[in-house]
């Protein structure tokens, strides 16, 4: 049977009993949202001598939970809490549930800021989904820090409190009308674009410094880039923009974390609403291949790249796949052969390239590049991916 968890005041109390029930536990350093260890996923914990030593060495700590597969499939549903910034989140899940129906009762606690946490059971692994209902909402799965009763709020001096502990009730399974809420959320942010919107700027001082890089950031993990694209591009940002620069330390504790909380992918300009796919059965148009009139392709690079036609060169990462098209890009721009060519063979008048590249920057990468090449660069026209309208170039989209 679960001990009683209301009017419990102690953390190191209750973080043994939330041990107990499974839950990997961290001490949360006083005055602050962290853990004292630089480890803490790895580190969290069910083992109650390990918690006892932890509170021996840091006894004012407040306590915290890493969710997921370590506490045994734990995810939280983060409601947030800030009128001053129109941030009502506990409201909007009331709105939410008087038009679609009551979430689960399940353990819920209120924090120190006003907010609200419901704890849920996940059936399988789910990637975390942060800033949704326009910042109002956070989902927090594998690997999250989630500060429990009864730790003191880090700015406000207001402890965590149940509403329902865990001796009141068992936890809910996170089911199809938590997930609707959920995915509606999700919907919305993909539709509207409303992730953090970056421009960019001549220069960033001291206090806007973070926020600046981090919506930065979040608009090229919104483009799908690799992680290494968007460290190279944040950095470079960072040295050429903010006085001071964020220190590399500075970066990885502040900036960095946030390639963790967002799912990659590309944003949509639609309305954010599921679109019903055709069930109209496809009608195909088979040809005999003896009708079919033999053609020469008219080569652009003989014997390697067509005209007219989509060419594509695959590798692992880091093999060259950038090198090898800066060079025949700079080659068709200039006219000159590229490094598969034959030069006497060749005769070809400079043209026109358009050159986008989903990891590196203009300014930073690609122009260096090209030039060092040789190209003709007043012949090559990009867009850079910084350009939050960069997720809209695909084949056969409206652009291309």
């Amino acid at each position: 049977m679960t001990p009683k968890l209301h009017g419990i005041t102690e953390p190191l109390e209750a973080a043994l009993i939330y041990a107990e029930l499974g839950l990997a536990v961290v001490p949360i350093r006083k005055g602050t949202k962290q853990p004292p260890m630089k480890a803490w996923q790895k580190e969290a914990t069910q083992d109650p001598e390990k918690i006892r030593q932890w509170w021996s060495r840091w006894p004012d700590s407040g306590v915290g939970v890493v969710t997921g597969e370590k506490s045994g499939g734990l995810a939280v549903i983060d409601l947030d809490e800030h009128p001053e910034d129109n941030r009502r989140g506990v409201e909007l899940l009331q709105t939410w549930e008087k038009e679609n129906g009551r979430l689960p009762e399940t353990w819920t606690a209120t924090t120190g800021s006003g907010g609200r946490h419901l704890f849920f059971k996940l059936r399988g692994s789910m990637k975390r989904q942060q800033h949704l209902y326009d910042y109002q909402v956070d989902f927090q799965t594998d690997g999250a820090l989630v500060i429990l009763p009864p730790t003191i709020h880090a700015k406000t001096g207001r402890p965590y409190k149940w509403d329902i502990a865990p001796d009141q009730r068992p936890l809910a399974v996170y089911d199809d009308q938590a997930a609707a809420f959920i995915d509606e959320g999700y919907l919305e942010a993909r539709g509207s674009g409303s992730g953090p919107r970056f421009e960019a700027q001549k220069e960033v001082t001291a206090g806007g410094r973070t926020d600046y890089l981090f919506r930065m950031l979040s608009s090229l993990q919104a483009k799908g880039l690799t992680d290494a694209a968007i460290r190279a591009a944040v950095s470079a940002e960072n040295d050429s923009v903010c006085v001071p620069p964020l220190s590399d330390q500075e970066l990885e504790r502040e900036v960095f974390p946030a390639l963790q909380r967002f799912e990659k992918g590309t944003l949509s300009g639609g309305s954010g609403q599921k679109q019903a796919k055709s069930k109209a059965p496809l009608s195909l148009d088979l040809v005999s291949l003896g009708n079919v009139p033999e053609e020469r392709p008219d080569w652009l690079i003989p014997g390697y790249i067509p005209r007219y036609q989509i060419t594509t060169l695959a590798g692992d990462g880091g093999s060259g796949k950038t090198t090898v098209w800066c060079n025949i890009a700079a080659a068709v721009s200039s006219g000159r052969p590229c490094f598969i060519e034959h030069g006497e063979t060749v005769q070809r008048e400079p043209g026109t390239v358009m050159f986008f590249s989903a990891e590196d920057s203009l300014k930073y990468t690609l122009v260096r590049r090209l030039r060092k090449n040789g190209a003709d660069l007043s012949r090559i026209i990009s867009l850079d991916i910084s350009d939050e309208r960069f997720q809209a170039v695909k084949f056969n989209s409206d652009f291309l």
